[in-house]
């Protein structure tokens, strides 16, 4: 073991002697090497004219043994930066934010992942994917925090680049977890609905369309069940394929205004029955006007077979809303009301008339 310890102590002293000759080395030959000329950093103006000059003690080499004049260098005068300016996105540049045609002037091209959607979720929809998060007081005056983790996105677009509303074809794809939270007891997880789907849309002007299908599946929390040990669980999923028809309504030369339609259609269900109808109309000012923002308002009215075509659900939503310039999306505060059958379709069947607060982040 000592002959280990001082073998590699001898190692690391003779790296260190080596070192440091090497650096007496360094220095000995920066001491006999003279410079071939100097530079005061003060005379390095802009658009002044600097000439090396030979330093007197040169005669000490042999190198400098022939006095030529130096050449002169020339210091660039300095600028200052300019701001680079941003490139001009290709849909900023190819014309107005709308169309109300289809014209067919603009090229269309194939495109990835675009950024805005040619046909908008429903503002009033209450089982459209996105962001919210909805405090409700029912009847019975309980309150329940309806949340959801969701949203939509396109993932290939055969279209112009018109930034609102383009024209083309596009395949979307979205998803949301919609959940249901007591605030008022110990923040239990009632229910919760799951959805998923993938849409083909298409845009014309003011009319758009979509299909696609859908995946739902509805489940109760266990804290409900722990608590309710004789609730009867149902087990409601739905593989639906569904249409939709919308048509923006100009106002003041704007398409603030909407209506639509649709229908789904389940070929594959657990509870419930196949059919679905929706309908609604929204006022949505398109206009970009930074944190002032604008009003809003939007109803929605839901008829399902299950519900023997009864209106299973009247959802009125109204508030202020902000618009991004850059996607079209929507961030909105303000008040809803719900009537019809329960916003959780674990208890379908189950009535619920609430009211309340809330916020949105819409696509």
């Amino acid at each position: 073991m000592r002959s280990v310890l001082r073998d590699r102590y001898s190692s690391v002293f003779q790296s260190a002697l080596s070192l440091v000759f090497f650096v007496q080395f360094l220095c000995y030959s920066a001491s006999n090497c003279t410079p071939v000329g100097a530079i005061e950093l003060s005379d390095l103006k802009p658009g002044k004219v600097a000439v090396i000059e030979p330093l007197r003690d040169h005669q000490s080499s042999s190198l400098f043994s022939s006095r030529k004049t130096p050449p002169e260098v020339k210091i660039p005068k300095l600028q200052s930066p300019v701001a680079a300016k941003p490139p001009v996105a290709a849909s900023l540049a190819a014309g107005p934010l709308w169309s109300e045609n289809d014209s067919n002037q603009q090229t269309r091209v194939l495109q990835f992942m675009p950024a805005v959607l040619m046909y908008h979720s429903y503002l009033a929809g209450p089982k459209e994917p996105r962001f919210n998060a909805v405090w409700l007081k029912d009847q019975n005056g309980k309150l329940n925090w309806e949340t959801q983790l969701g949203g939509r996105c396109g993932v290939l677009r055969y279209g112009d680049f018109t930034p609102i509303n383009p024209n083309g074809w596009q395949l979307d794809i979205e998803g949301g977890a919609q959940a249901r939270v007591l605030p008022d007891d110990e923040s239990d997880l009632e229910a919760a609905d799951f959805r998923v789907g993938i849409l083909l849309t298409q845009r014309s002007g003011l009319w758009s369309t979509k299909t696609g299908y859908y995946h739902l599946s509805s489940h109760v929390g266990d804290e409900f069940l722990i608590k309710n040990p004789g609730f009867t669980r149902i087990n409601y999923v739905r593989d639906a394929m569904i249409f939709g028809l919308s048509r923006d309504l100009l106002w003041n030369g704007r398409p603030d205004f909407r209506c639509y339609g649709e229908t789904a259609y389940a070929f594959s269900h657990e509870f419930g029955s196949p059919w679905e109808f929706q309908t609604g109309a929204e006022y949505s000012p398109l206009v970009f006007n930074g944190l002032r923002g604008s009003p809003f308002f939007a109803v929605n009215g839901q008829f399902r077979q299950d519900r023997s075509w009864d209106a299973a659900g009247l959802s009125i939503v109204t508030g202020w809303q902000w618009r991004s310039q850059a996607t079209n999306q929507r961030f909105r505060v303000g008040l809803q009301y719900y009537d019809g059958d329960s916003l959780q379709w674990s208890f379908a069947g189950q009535k619920e008339s609430s009211f309340g607060l809330g916020m949105w982040f819409d696509y």
